[in-house]
């Protein structure tokens, strides 16, 4: 059974690419081209990502030190996500008075 990636999943999936035009962009993380072309404007407008600018088929996109940043967060709360104690930890949490 499959389930759908989460926003932060395909943003780890795009930056995690580290350099690539959009077509392998668009493979790599199996977006459609909508899709791709939002996620790509969200990430540069936000300065985590850059392009070489040139408008056409060789267009790339690169990783920028805000982008390995916000990589290295969503691969830590991945991480933390899928730690065993996570169901545990959650039900704790939801204990607690607030």
């Amino acid at each position: 059974m499959f389930t759908n990636r989460s926003k932060f999943e395909i943003i780890g999936d795009i930056l995690n690419l580290r350099k690539a035009g959009k077509t392998n962009i668009m493979y790599a993380c199996n977006l459609g081209h909508s899709q791709m072309e939002n996620y790509l404007q969200f990430l540069v407008t936000r300065g985590f990502l850059r392009t070489n600018g040139n408008g056409d088929f060789r267009e790339h996109y690169e990783i920028t030190g805000n982008g390995e940043k916000l990589l290295s967060h969503i691969k830590e709360l991945a991480a933390l996500m899928e730690s065993p104690n996570y169901d545990t930890d959650m039900t704790e949490a939801a204990a607690l008075p607030s």
